[in-house]
């Protein structure tokens, strides 16, 4: 809102992002969008359109200020109404399963998939694109994983997933972000997202996956997850949430489900 209220000038700045961060802020689409190749200036702005020096302009119709005011005390301010803070939630936090609340998180079994989990996630972050029936090369990892990732990737739908498409697309792997929707501050990491733009370069689609390595197939458990997506990719990059189609990759089973 501060950015559209401003009269004769508008400076914006913002802290630069570590160099191993990936997570996706608002101020780092405006700065993607205006300058995207620009390096952090502390003296110079990255981007800037009109006159620097519009101060010394004059400008005509206003009328000059009146005598000078009397000290605005802090009790004369108005008192704004309380506003609680924001609620922040994950998007990929689900509710807990099994004995008592949080049961799932004590037992061996969880955390042996949570393990897993992490490992086969790790190694499909390695995969750009394959050619039609290429293998992904994986040093060092688990020879249990990749058979796990190979058997998923011997069904030819699934491996479509990872092959270059037509036209122009921007890939992101394990993508942070933040965003506030709903009212409440909502952070995730997007395994893959796939951004395909016209030959004009506008954005005009967008496909999230997600990796699950759930035993069974259950898409419903993963909904709300994936609605969370949608709906932060749709702020993120201003796009309808009709063109942003979420699919479940689900590892162990060999299904590709769209939400």
């Amino acid at each position: 809102v501060a950015m559209t209220r401003a009269k004769r000038a508008l400076h914006l700045i913002t802290e630069a992002p570590a160099p191993t961060s990936k997570t996706l802020r608002l101020d780092n689409v405006l700065q993607n969008t205006l300058a995207p190749d620009a390096a952090p200036d502390p003296e110079n702005p990255v981007w800037e359109i009109g006159e620097r020096d519009w101060w010394r302009q004059k400008t005509g119709g206003e009328k000059p200020a009146g005598a000078a005011c009397a000290p605005l005390r802090f009790d004369d301010l108005s008192k704004a109404p309380f506003e609680r803070p924001l609620e922040s939630h994950i998007a990929s936090q689900e509710p807990a399963a099994g004995e008592g609340q949080d049961g799932r998180h004590f037992r061996p079994e969880g955390a042996e998939a949570r393990d897993l989990g992490t490992r086969i996630h790790a190694l499909f972050e390695q995969i750009e694109w394959l050619a039609p029936g290429e293998s992904p090369k994986f040093e060092g990892a688990e020879p249990g994983d990749m058979r796990l990732v190979a058997a998923f990737l011997d069904n030819p739908r699934n491996h479509a997933f990872f092959e270059p498409p037509a036209g122009t697309v921007e890939l992101l792997r394990e993508q942070s972000f933040e965003a506030i929707l709903g009212g409440k501050w909502l952070s995730g990491k997007i395994d893959r997202l796939h951004l395909e733009r016209d030959a004009s370069g506008k954005l005009v689609r967008a496909r999230v996956f997600d990796f699950k390595t759930d035993r069974a197939p259950n898409p419903a458990r993963h909904r709300p997850q994936m609605e969370d997506y949608r709906k932060a990719v749709a702020l993120l990059f201003g796009l309808p949430p009709a063109q942003i189609a979420c699919t479940l990759l689900f590892i162990r089973t060999g299904d590709a489900l769209d939400l």
